[in-house]
């Protein structure tokens, strides 16, 4: 799940709206709005097109957006224990009107989550069942809190950030910042690309600007007219593409493609995963009955034009379930249903 998280007047939910091509709105602190996202993939449209696809199913990730709370009221820890389910934070922040200090708004945004994760790791150390190890790192969240860093920034072992993944710290999350900024100030010729920022600490947090306006302006015109519209202001695609793509970054998750019965379809899976998990994301008999992968790169498709042509120009390569699986490539898993016996 991924949490939009900024103060009241932010432009979250606009953004939230945008992405999820919806105007839902949430009214009630404990009733936070939440959508299965279609994300946009040109990839898959160029593979559906080549291939005449009557069938086209995009890749899907759970957006919250968590009522935003007044500045100066901030948030109460029942609203902010919504958040704990969350993988990847993104920090709203408004940067227009005579209000707007985003660096402020930042570190308030941050102090919130850090003053949760006080509260958590002192509730935690009360407890007798927490072990030694344990009750160390919680002391050592403790210490970062009360010094006011946010655990994200800390270096941890492998073994105690898997032991922090069942603890909903929220500081130790990952994070974007997302700027809000007027339609106007993002013209073709000042619009700014993806920058790294440094707020507090170590921690390098992905941050872009867009303007939520313009974002569910376009997300509400039929493709015809968004084409014309991006073309208009000088924009070769939309601006919440990029952006897409920096959230699978940021979860470390690639997309592989497959194409079979008249459907083109995207999946998203772990960096790093292999061929036979990949065929299990699909359906576990693959998984069970795995024989091998036939593979093709995305690009190696492009220039082929067809699956046909590329299997004749022999740009596909056949992998055993070891194989780990690369960003962008359509594959066709082969399996048996036949049951072995163990």
């Amino acid at each position: 799940m991924i949490a939009f998280f900024g103060f009241a007047g932010s432009g979250k939910t606009s953004f939230f709206q945008a992405l999820a091509r919806s105007e839902k709105e949430s009214y009630a602190p404990d009733k936070p709005l939440i959508e299965e996202v279609k994300l946009p993939d040109e990839r898959l449209k160029f593979l559906a097109e080549k291939l005449e696809s009557k069938k086209v199913t995009f890749p899907s990730l759970t957006f919250l957006d968590l009522k935003g709370a007044n500045k100066e009221e901030g948030f109460p820890p029942e609203m902010l224990a919504q958040l704990k389910d969350a993988r990847l934070l993104i920090y709203c922040l408004k940067e227009f009107g005579e209000d707007c200090n985003c660096s402020d708004d930042l570190e308030s945004l941050e102090l919130e989550l850090i003053c949760y994760d006080l509260e958590l790791a002192e509730k935690r150390l009360s407890s007798p069942q927490e072990n030694s190890s344990v009750q160390t790192l919680l002391k050592r969240c403790q210490e970062a809190s009360q010094n006011g860093i946010p655990l994200r920034d800390l270096e941890f072992s492998e073994n105690e950030k898997k032991i922090l993944c069942e603890i909903p710290f929220l500081s130790f999350k990952k994070a974007i910042i997302l700027i809000n900024k007027e339609k106007e100030a993002l013209s073709s010729g000042n619009r700014l690309p993806p920058l790294l920022f440094k707020p507090k600490g170590k921690e390098k947090i992905p941050i872009f600007s867009l303007s939520a306006l313009m974002e569910k302006e376009i997300s509400q015109l039929p493709p015809p007219e968004k084409n014309e519209y991006l073309k208009k202001i000088g924009l070769a695609e939309s601006p919440l593409i990029p952006f897409t793509k920096e959230i699978l970054n940021s979860l470390s998750l690639i997309t592989f493609y497959t194409a079979v019965k008249n459907e083109a379809r995207a999946w998203l899976i772990p960096e790093k995963t292999p061929a036979i998990r990949a065929a299990g994301k699909i359906h576990t008999d693959m998984e069970k009955g795995f024989i091998r992968a036939e593979v093709l790169g995305f690009e190696d498709f492009q220039k082929a034009g067809s699956l046909a042509s590329a299997k004749h120009q022999n740009l596909t390569h056949s992998e055993n379930k070891e194989y780990l699986v690369r960003d962008g490539e359509i594959i066709e898993f082969l399996f048996t249903t036949r049951r072995f016996p163990n």
